[in-house]
């Protein structure tokens, strides 16, 4: 997997490699493997029994499953099809769960991990056949470098950015943890593949209308990085907080990227850590927030080159000084070293640091192929169970079962949560960057991301005062109680200002048969309607027609979502007590927000005025957009 990547070999350095101290393990420690969903592990139930069995039969105590490849399945998902190559009558994870827990005989419970790769979508050139599969239903929701490319070292992946993409993958991980009786999910990919990447049209938008910005940002402004690396954050915070609310019991995990050269301080970690800088993922931000139970860093250096050996032995310190509070597992890389190394690597990371603090596990990569020897699974498992001339340290490394260790913050929090959703005007619309703020026992003060969800994590108990805002609606501020162990919800609707009238699509009029659409994520509410263009007389009319109050003065604003394809010369009519005006607006930019088209209109008590759209544009290849109008009272 291109996640598992090591830099080549580099020039041999004369080091001081720490030795290690063996000793019977038998505090709980985590003890596991990862298994990819690439061998075809998976396709049987007979299959799956030897994976369960091979894994119990090295004294190990969890295992990762890799269930999720590229937008497949090897369970029956609500969202995405089932990886061909199994039949559709098995259900590989309810297979693998139902043994891997069961106990009977003295059997040793595994705590099984559903591994799902996050935003790669599909490998290889060839789309896949099934024509429910993500890459085929949405070709807008793909990732794209600076140059606009979506093809990208063998992969396509969606874009972090777009909306759409966040709400489908947070369907996916949450309808696993629903329906079944995983122990932990755990996040692959939970990153780009590099900083020229994130340029997909509506997250480019999405980042302009922010910042006030206009054109495409150089893939090295620092604005642009933290804002991607704020798309990847948000998602976990999503999942973690409606985890928590559901089924606490569940563990969140995140395989996350070492790489060299390695870091040893946290103003290493964000001026020359590959993870925060090259790939935006800012995992010691993630174990500080607390919305991580387990961080598990891949560790993928060769034991033989000493450069790597002391890059592993750095970064497992790093990993283990920077556990806020969680957990933290070592991902030694199996497949790059001997046995004997391997299991050199796995006993360092029993090694407390110099303030203290050490691992809380190990999970080798992996089950296919653990040595670099071609040594067989069998053959490795054992030389970590009895004593073997692999390994010259005695007692052997997992001689003895051990239990799981227990997570405090889930048997006995002292702490609870807060999550919501922030939307304006209706329920339907989703707010993008509201300014929230929490006041109490502690302050605090985040926005919304793209799906308009917020939270915040680890919390004292006690009352607190919840704050909303957004321009073009009336702020909100609400009371919440925060209970240890708990999740808050508290979802806000944002009211148009005193004065204000806003008429969304679904209440104007129209003329001519006009098309519904959903797929833009900059909408106002839940969809929008559009026409092509003629170059004549008006065909299609969309009219909104506001109850004024009483006679006064309004400007009126529209909405509407912004594309390449629409029109650039949009006519709207504006009717009222001082006469008619036409303003033509240009749809391709500016979007997702209120425009002004007219401003000191006088408009008559009643019904007479209104706001008109056509689609008389002088050609038939563009679309004009009906969304929503505004008209504010001075």
């Amino acid at each position: 997997m291109a996640s598992r990547f090591v830099r080549g070999l580099l020039p041999i350095l004369t080091l001081g490699l720490c030795t290690v101290t063996a000793f019977a393990q038998t505090t709980p420690e985590y003890r596991g493997l990862w298994v990819n969903g690439w061998a075809g592990l998976y396709d049987t139930s007979s299959k799956c029994t030897t994976v369960i069995n091979q894994t119990r039969a090295g004294n190990l105590n969890s295992v990762s499953l890799q269930m999720r490849r590229r937008g497949d399945a090897f369970y029956n998902s609500n969202y995405e099809p089932k990886n061909p190559t199994v039949a559709s009558s098995f259900d590989p994870l309810a297979d693998l769960i139902t043994k891997a827990h069961d106990t009977s005989n003295g059997k040793q419970r595994l705590d099984v991990h559903a591994w799902m790769v996050t935003y790669h979508i599909w490998q290889g050139s060839t789309p896949p056949a099934a024509s429910n599969h993500p890459f085929n239903l949405h070709p807008d929701w793909l990732l794209r470098n600076s140059a606009g490319q979506t093809f990208i070292g063998n992969e396509y992946s969606f874009d972090p950015g777009h909306p759409e993409v966040q709400r489908h993958t947070y369907n996916v991980f949450m309808d696993v943890v629903s329906r079944y009786n995983i122990d932990a999910i755990n996040f692959d990919y939970i990153r780009y593949a590099s900083a020229d990447e994130g340029y997909n049209p509506v997250a480019v938008a999405r980042f302009n209308q922010r910042f006030g910005r206009t054109g495409q940002p150089s893939p090295t402004d620092p604005v642009w990085k933290q804002w991607r690396r704020d798309q990847i954050t948000a998602l976990v915070r999503k999942i973690y907080l409606n985890i928590q609310a559901t089924k606490p019991q569940v563990k969140l995990i995140a395989d996350t990227i070492t790489w060299s050269p390695a870091v040893s301080t946290a103003t290493q970690w964000t001026n020359s850590a590959r993870a925060y800088n090259d790939v935006l993922q800012d995992w010691r931000g993630w174990m500080e927030e607390g919305i991580l139970d387990i961080n598990r860093p891949m560790a993928y250096f060769r034991e033989f080159n000493s450069v790597q050996a002391a890059d592993y032995r750095t970064w497992i310190q790093f990993a283990a000084n920077q556990k806020h509070n969680r957990h933290v597992i070592i991902g030694p890389a199996l497949y790059l070293n001997s046995v004997s190394d391997g299991i050199r690597h796995m006993r360092l990371s029993r090694v407390p640091t110099p303030s203290g603090k050490k691992a809380d596990g190990v999970f080798g990569y992996d089950y296919n192929t653990p040595n670099n020897q071609g040594i067989a699974l069998t053959t490795t498992l054992n030389s970590w169970v009895a004593p073997s001339s692999y390994d010259s340290t005695t007692p052997p490394i997992f001689s003895q079962k051990v239990a799981i260790p227990s997570m405090p913050w889930k048997t006995s929090p002292t702490r609870g949560h807060l999550k919501g959703f922030v939307r304006g005007g209706t329920t339907a619309n989703d707010l993008d960057g509201a300014t929230m703020s929490i006041t109490g026992p502690v302050n605090r003060s985040f926005i919304s991301d793209g799906t308009g969800f917020f939270g915040s994590v680890d919390l004292p108990p006690g009352s607190y005062t919840l704050n909303a805002s957004y321009s073009g609606f009336s702020p909100v501020s609400t009371t919440f109680s925060i209970t240890s162990g708990s999740v808050t919800t508290r979802n806000l609707l944002l009211p148009a200002p005193p004065g204000e009238i806003i008429i969304d699509n679904g209440q104007a009029a129209y003329v001519g048969t006009w098309n519904t659409g959903t797929s833009s994520t900059d909408k106002y509410g839940s969809d929008y309607r559009f026409a092509h263009g003629v170059s004549g007389t008006a065909t299609h009319t969309a009219t909104y027609r506001p109850n004024i109050p009483s006679n006064g003065i309004y400007d009126v604003y529209i909405w509407y979502p912004q594309g390449s394809n629409r029109a650039s010369n949009a006519p709207w009519r504006i009717s009222s007590a001082a006469g008619a005006i036409t303003v033509n607006v240009n749809q391709q930019i500016n979007g997702g927000k209120w425009v002004l088209i007219s401003s000191g209109r006088t408009f008559n008590a009643g019904t007479t005025g209104f706001v008109r759209l056509s689609n008389s544009i002088g050609s038939t290849t563009p679309v004009v957009m009906a969304d929503a109008v505004r008209f504010v009272r001075r």
